[in-house]
C-alpha cells in the first residue's frame, strides 16, 4: 500500500530538483579578470549577452547565445509542469513525460553554454570576438570556468529522470 503514493513523492522531488536548478543558473558560471578586478557571471548573463564592461573607448561584452537562451526558454515549461505534476492527482503519467523532455533537453543545452559563448571588443569603429574558451580570451581575460551552468544541467537532468521514474510508478 505504500508504493501506491510513492509516484507522488518523486513527482515533488522532481519539482524541488527544478527549482535548485533554477537556482543553480544564479551561480557563477564564468569569471574573468578586467584590470585588477575579477568579475563572476551566471549562465543567466553568459546566455543573454550584455556589457561586461567599457574602459578607455573599448567595451567588452557577450555575445547573445541562442542555445542558452533555447535552454532557459525550454526550462520554463519543464518547471511549471513538474510543479502541476506533483500538485495534480489525475493524468500526470502525461505531465510528467512532457516536463522530462523539456528538463532534459534544458540540461543538454546548458552543458554546451560554454563551449558556445563569446566575447566582443569593440574599440572605436573596430570590433574582434572570440569564442570564451578560446586560448586568447584565456590569454587576455584569465578566463576560468565555475560550477554555475554544470550544476544548473545536473539538476535539471535529475529532475527530469525523477519526474520519468513517477510516471513510470504511476498507474493513471
Amino acid at each position: 500500500m505504500a508504493n501506491k503514493k510513492i509516484y507522488r513523492w518523486i513527482a515533488l522531488g522532481a519539482a524541488v530538483l527544478a527549482l535548485l536548478a533554477l537556482i543553480m543558473a544564479f551561480v557563477p558560471t564564468v569569471s574573468l579578470n578586467i584590470g585588477t578586478e575579477t568579475k563572476k557571471f551566471s549562465a543567466f548573463s553568459v546566455a543573454f549577452g550584455g556589457i561586461i564592461t567599457t574602459e578607455s573607448g573599448a567595451t567588452l561584452k557577450f555575445t547573445f547565445n541562442f542555445v542558452g537562451f533555447i535552454a532557459i526558454i525550454l526550462f520554463v515549461p519543464g518547471f511549471i509542469l513538474a510543479i502541476v505534476a506533483a500538485a495534480k492527482s489525475e493524468g500526470k503519467k502525461a505531465i510528467s513525460i512532457v516536463s522530462a523532455v523539456f528538463l532534459i533537453l534544458s540540461a543538454i543545452l546548458m552543458f554546451l553554454l560554454l563551449n558556445l559563448s563569446s566575447l566582443k571588443v569593440s574599440f572605436g569603429g573596430h570590433s574582434e570576438t572570440a569564442k570564451l574558451l578560446s586560448d586568447d580570451a584565456k590569454a587576455a581575460y584569465n578566463v576560468k570556468t565555475m560550477a554555475g551552468s554544470v550544476l544548473y544541467g545536473v539538476m535539471a537532468l535529475l529532475s527530469g529522470v525523477a519526474s520519468i521514474v513517477s510516471a513510470v510508478f504511476n498507474k493513471n
